[in-house]
């Protein structure tokens, strides 16, 4: 069978970090020649430059707060794009290792059966990554172009908000800081989508060596041609693909931990402020085209890292499964030991994290994207009692403020004065047993009400914490099936009231 390349899959990636100076011809890294000073010129000019620019003015924005949130989503991301290709450029020895041991004899192919067996993998990254290309693209356009579309541009409005040290109002200094920015966010996201792709297709890589690696030991009795007939050392050769996979993962980890991690810090925050800058622009606009774009990106970006992370841990899962499906039975004493011995080490999946702190699976992609609030059940009874003044902002207890102000004017005034004058009044009326009676039930209630108020205050501490705990990741629901069980229970439960399995 001829030698697969498994560059061919990653091709334009690789031309693509090729133009945005990322990529160095051969197996090797950065030397001192022509490529050279261009990816210099490229990351200093465009990648760090573009940022540097709107980084700078922060400074004289920071008290304008529509100023600051209309920016800093994008800075945000721009700064992280900047650490990519830091990363990259920093770890390219380890990135070209990783190709040629891609390419060498442990990980090809064995046989046609193999090759199509990875073959939707392969297309399925293609996919993605044509999908993540058409979203950025979508949003770099609009971008690029709102200040034209909403005519903004007659009052020399640039594309991001940044600071230069001339006046950019004038022409052709505004014409040309014009071109800058579109050529500058234009190599940002040519370095953004290249890396992310890049590490997606790393892991999809590892997702098919282990398809490759289980259909190697399902077959490891059948005949083959031209191969030993040692079925012990077939067996060893798979251990040894094994741990060369475990390897390959580990270089993996090395180059894209910090990029995985700063990407999903940033992308949880960009997210909110994408959200919140919707609702400011108009409907339907060039800017609001633009993040509505940006918006999808961070989704497919997400998903990029997550799908593959978690097509790792499943194809890993099948390892002792494989094992049992191969023709053991029939197999030697000593092959047998070292199945169950390899079927031990094999009983946890290789999982994808991100330095450790978190996997990336599709669990995590679900809880980024949307994560279950449990306080919404309870929303109109929280805002009846802000009206109310027992429910000081967000997770915190009362403090001299004015919501604490309008607390104790609230159950001062009404809750409590309302109650005490009627208290009072039952001393005169004690010998007038009808009237008595008429106060003395709904008195008691409003006596309850203020002790409930007293109690609620006293323990806000205690109920903002448990709000806290709530939303906690052990209390959230694992998968699409407990949310429905929670929001529609009597669809899930049988006449007997239990639940169904």
């Amino acid at each position: 069978m001829e030698r697969y390349d498994w560059k061919i899959t990653i091709n334009t990636t690789i031309k693509r970090m090729k133009v945005a100076g990322l990529w160095p011809a051969g197996d090797e890294s950065y030397k001192l020649n022509l490529y050279g000073i261009w990816s210099a010129f490229v990351i200093i000019v465009f990648t760090f430059g573009h940022v540097f620019w709107q980084t700078f003015n922060i400074m004289f924005t920071f008290n304008d707060l529509e100023a600051v949130t209309g920016m800093l989503y994008v800075t945000l991301s721009e700064i992280l794009i900047v650490i990519k290709a830091y990363f990259a450029v920093k770890n390219m020895k380890i990135l070209k290792q990783l190709m040629v041991t891609l390419n060498g004899d442990m990980f090809q192919p064995r046989n046609q059966r193999q090759l199509e067996m990875i073959k939707p993998d392969l297309k399925f990254w293609k996919i993605n990554s044509y999908m993540f290309w058409g979203s950025v693209s979508m949003a770099v356009f609009f971008w690029s172009t709102f200040p034209i579309f909403d005519n903004s541009i007659k009052d020399h409005r640039l594309p991001f908000l940044a600071w230069y040290p001339y006046r950019t109002d004038l022409s052709p200094n505004y014409e040309i800081t014009y071109i800058y920015q579109v050529f500058g966010v234009a190599f940002s996201a040519c370095t953004a989508i290249t890396v992310d792709t890049l590490i997606a297709a790393l892991h999809m890589y590892i997702g098919t060596q282990f398809d490759i690696l289980c259909d190697d030991i399902r077959h490891l009795h059948d005949p083959t041609n031209g191969e030993s007939t040692d079925y012990i050392k077939k067996f060893l050769k798979c251990i040894e693909h094994h741990r060369a996979i475990l390897k390959f993962y580990e270089h993996t980890s090395n180059f894209s931990n910090w990029i995985v991690f700063g990407q999903f810090m940033i992308s949880t925050l960009a997210l909110a402020i994408t959200m919140f800058q919707l609702t400011t622009v108009p409907a339907f606009s060039s800017e609001f085209f633009a993040l509505f774009a940006y918006l999808a990106a961070v989704a497919v970006q997400i998903f990029l890292y997550c799908w593959f992370g978690n097509e790792v841990e499943v194809k890993s899962r099948q390892i002792p499964y494989a094992i049992f499906e191969s023709d053991w039975t029939g197999a030697s004493v000593e092959l047998k030991k070292l199945m169950v011995i390899f079927v031990e080490r094999n009983q946890k999946p290789l999982k994808v994290m991100a330095l450790d702190l978190f996997f990336l699976n599709l669990d995590t992609f679900m809880k980024e994207m949307k994560r279950f609030d449990w306080k919404l059940t309870i929303k109109s009874t929280v805002l009846r009692m802000k009206i109310a003044g027992l429910w000081p902002e967000d997770d915190e207890s009362y403090k001299l403020n004015l919501y604490t102000l309008w607390s104790i004017f609230s159950l001062t005034f009404f809750t409590l004065g309302h109650c005490f004058f009627q208290t009072i009044n039952v001393i005169f009326i004690f010998d007038n047993l009808e009237a008595l009676v008429a106060t003395i039930y709904i008195n008691l209630t409003e006596l309850l009400n203020a002790f409930k108020g007293c109690f609620i205050i006293k323990n806000m501490k205690i109920l903002k914490q448990l709000m806290v705990n709530l939303n906690s990741d052990l209390f959230q629901p694992r998968n699409y099936k407990q949310i429905q069980a929670v929001e529609f229970p009597t669809l899930f439960s049988n006449p007997s009231g239990q639940m169904y399995q």
